[in-house]
């Protein structure tokens, strides 16, 4: 009932048919049926027996066996020597084989997992966190073992509890949980350790000497306790010291040793005393009233220190006298009562100082540089008095000024410093003289004939001022001239004659101005902007003129227009500004230019050639335009390209040259044409509809290329046809009509390919083995159709038909 086709030329009776895009092979051979076919790039082989439906094939170079028992689907191999077998089982893909013991690896939890027997237990290993374990049940006992940090750790449970053991630095290490304490036990140095933690220490425990040492570590000390002699012995040791406390007669004793002395604390009458032998001296220490009080016997006498006011006090007695005694501002102080003072001794800048209260007023005495001198304070002054040089010197400040006042050549000097200069002051011919040195220089001022007189002498000069008529005068000679300085007007005013001429200088508006006349005209001359300025007037003209950058500058205003002259370069520029814009114009290699900006560009004018040229930059382009056979030409250089623009016939022509080509664009039809010529051909390029148009003439024939759908279409007309061709799945398709038929042709595993549609049938046609091949499909079969030996045929294929359900069980099986 089936329609494939049959070889009897074989020894079995093959039976080969196409479904489900497989070719499908069958036949008959040991009892069994034999099906075959190709699929994912390998050959499937299948057939029943012992009431399996068997499937092998062969991958990654090994011959595989799948069969399904127990509804489990079985998968058989070898590899590396080893036959596997393979199932699922409880949703676990499950991998057995044989290696001196039988393996089972199965996958679960994200763990693969791999058991055998050995030694009459079952070892179950897989690995996890990093970690390989290995479990397996002895003496009722499940053992888990893995290796980790170099260790090989055992855990166990007994006892309700976990233990845990490993060997480290040559120790057997066991651990386990109870009482909500973490245990940790070894043995070492004949001892057995026993540590744990509680309240945050880590506490260790041992036997040695017949007593039970507790130790942990607090506050970053660590404690030894132990009991001994019916007291509770606690040592410690902190700041490098061995520290022991322990209790009798109801105080805590706490004793230590420190710089070689044996410290003893305690507590008695609400103070902690410390007792200690230092220098052959008991040192007895306590604190009260806020105070650390050290008391000590040396020489026959008690000496008491203390600490107050951020100072050492000591305090002793002796002839009657008690003395204190304190440093204080790097000074030691003694003080001590005598004859009903106070007396305060001490020592400072090598000098012993005594200080004592009479009369209402506060001594200070001392010696210095062979004088004694005697200090106190008395009108609000304080008077410090000497004698020295046979005169005796008082020295006192009042109004911010130290006084210093002595007699000498029957004349009372008063000497002061005020605003950094000393100031001396005595009377002389009636006249109260004041000297002072300021600037290097000595100045003298008296008063005389109403007026104020102020001399001195600077740069070999001498200078006499004085203030008449509300100015004051400075006047002093140099370089053989009489020099007056004045002020007036806010002005600084210098006058001299020179040359027969008067000449005054003032500075204003931070320019120094001289001014003089000559020639009938006033000269005014004034720097500014590092430029000497010479201002004057002639033929109605204010005239301007300065030099700046090597060239002499003319200044001046003529019909609304300042006008600014200069040469340089070999050209008079001249400069003005007019209707917003500032115009230079020169003359140069026979033309002249004319240079203005607006609208933020550089203008630059010039007649050459018949023609008017304007050149600008602008966007970083220098742009020339001018008019020439009525159109206005417009050229600029941009990306290495000199880019003329003109307008004509209703187009805006671009034109330049590039890769040696010179391109020519314009639109038109709301399309941007560009057309150029290269190998002996002109082309055309425009973009339309999405796609760049190519166009050219070669051979006689109008070519257009365009890319569309990844693909690049030729097409062209010839012989009548327009022909188009394009490249796709590694095959140049040609395409034309001809006959009312659209032919494509192309070439493929060494054959062209011709293909086209007639009479609701595509034709495919081709040439193989000196054979023209014609293929094409109706009434569901694929129709091939060539001559051969002179004779015609003609082969099809039809789909297979399963009629019935008996049939097709059949074909299933």
């Amino acid at each position: 009932p089936f329609f494939w086709q049959r070889n009897v030329n074989y020894s079995k009776t093959i039976t080969r048919y196409r479904t489900n895009n497989k070719t499908i092979t069958r036949y008959r051979t040991n009892n069994k049926t034999i099906t075959r076919y190709r699929t994912n790039n390998k050959t499937i082989t299948r057939y029943r027996t012992n009431n399996k439906t068997i499937t092998r094939y062969r991958t990654n170079n090994k011959p595989i066996t799948r069969y399904r028992t127990n509804n489990k689907p079985i998968t058989r191999y070898r590899t590396n020597n080893k036959p596997i077998t393979r199932y699922r089982t409880n949703n676990k893909p499950i991998t057995r084989y044989r290696t001196n013991k039988t393996i089972t690896r199965y996958r679960t939890n994200n763990k693969t997992i791999t058991r055998y027997r050995t030694n009459n237990k079952t070892i179950t290993r897989y690995r996890t966190n990093n970690k390989t374990i290995t479990r397996y049940r002895t003496n009722n006992k499940t053992i888990t073992r893995y290796r980790t940090n170099n260790k090989t750790i055992t855990r166990y449970r007994t006892n309700n509890k976990t233990i845990t053991r490993y060997r480290t630095n040559n120790k057997t290490i066991t651990r386990y949980r109870t009482n909500n304490k973490t245990i940790t036990r070894y043995r070492t140095n004949n001892k057995t350790i026993t540590r744990y933690r509680t309240n945050n220490k880590t506490i260790t425990r041992y036997r040695t000497n017949n007593k039970t040492i507790t130790r942990y570590r607090t506050n970053n000390k660590t404690i030894t306790r132990y009991r001994t002699n019916n007291k509770t012995i606690t040592r410690y040791r902190t700041n490098n010291k061995p520290i022991t406390r322990y209790r009798t007669n109801n105080k805590p004793i706490t004793r230590y040793r420190t710089n070689n002395k044996p410290i003893t604390r305690y507590r008695t009458n609400n103070k902690t005393i410390t007792r200690y032998r230092t220098n052959n001296k008991t040192i007895t220490r306590y604190r009260t009233n806020n105070k650390t009080i050290t008391r000590y016997r040396t020489n026959n006498k008690t000496i008491t220190r203390y600490r107050t006011n951020n100072k050492t006090i000591t305090r002793y007695r002796t002839n009657n006298k008690t003395i204190t005694r304190y440093r204080t501002n790097n000074k030691t102080i003694t003080r001590y009562r005598t004859n009903n003072k106070t007396i305060t001794r001490y020592r400072t800048n090598n000098k012993t100082i005594t200080r004592y209260r009479t009369n209402n007023k506060t001594i200070t005495r001392y010696r210095t540089n062979n004088k004694t001198i005697t200090r106190y304070r008395t009108n609000n002054k304080t008077i410090t008095r000497y004698r020295t040089n046979n005169k005796t010197i008082t020295r006192y400040r009042t109004n911010n000024k130290t006084i210093t006042r002595y007699r000498t050549n029957n004349k009372t000097i008063t000497r002061y410093r005020t605003n950094n200069k000393t100031i001396t002051r005595y009377r002389t011919n009636n006249k109260t003289i004041t000297r002072y040195r300021t600037n290097n220089k000595t100045i003298t001022r008296y008063r005389t004939n109403n007026k104020t007189i102020t001399r001195y002498r600077t740069n070999n000069k001498t200078i006499t001022r004085y203030r008449t008529n509300n100015k004051t005068i400075t006047r002093y000679r140099t370089n053989n001239k009489t020099i007056t300085r004045y002020r007036t007007n806010n002005k600084t005013i210098t006058r001299y004659r020179t040359n027969n001429k008067t000449i005054t200088r003032y500075r204003t508006n931070n320019k120094t101005i001289t001014r003089y006349r000559t020639n009938n005209k006033t000269i005014t001359r004034y720097r500014t902007n590092n430029k000497t300025i010479t201002r004057y007037r002639t033929n109605n003209k204010t005239i301007t003129r300065y030099r700046t950058n090597n060239k002499t500058i003319t200044r001046y205003r003529t019909n609304n227009k300042t006008i600014t002259r200069y040469r340089t370069n070999n050209k008079t520029i001249t400069r003005y500004r007019t209707n917003n814009k500032t115009i230079t114009r020169y003359r140069t290699n026979n033309k002249t230019i004319t240079r203005y900006r607006t609208n933020n560009k550089t203008i630059t004018r010039y007649r050459t050639n018949n023609k008017t040229i304007t050149r600008y930059r602008t966007n970083n382009k220098t742009i020339t335009r001018y008019r020439t056979n009525n159109k206005t030409i417009t050229r600029y250089r941009t990306n290495n390209k000199t880019i003329t623009r003109y307008r004509t016939n209703n187009k805006t022509i671009t034109r330049y040259r590039t890769n040696n080509k010179t391109i020519t664009r314009y639109r038109t039809n709301n399309k941007t044409i560009t057309r150029y010529r290269t190998n002996n051909k002109t082309i055309t390029r425009y973009r339309t509809n999405n796609k760049t148009i190519t166009r050219y003439r070669t051979n006689n024939k109008t070519i257009t290329r365009y890319r569309t759908n990844n693909k690049t279409i030729t097409r062209y007309r010839t012989n009548n046809k327009t022909i188009t061709r394009y490249r796709t799945n590694n095959k140049t398709i040609t395409r034309y009509r001809t006959n009312n038929k659209t032919i494509t042709r192309y070439r493929t595993n060494n054959k062209t390919i011709t293909r086209y549609r007639t009479n609701n049938k595509t034709i495919t046609r081709y040439r193989t083995n000196n054979k023209t091949i014609t293929r094409y499909r109706t009434n569901n079969k694929t129709i091939t159709r060539y001559r051969t030996n002179n004779k015609s045929k003609t082969q099809h294929r039809s789909k297979i038909v399963l009629p019935d359900i008996e049939s097709r069980q059949l074909f299933i099986t």
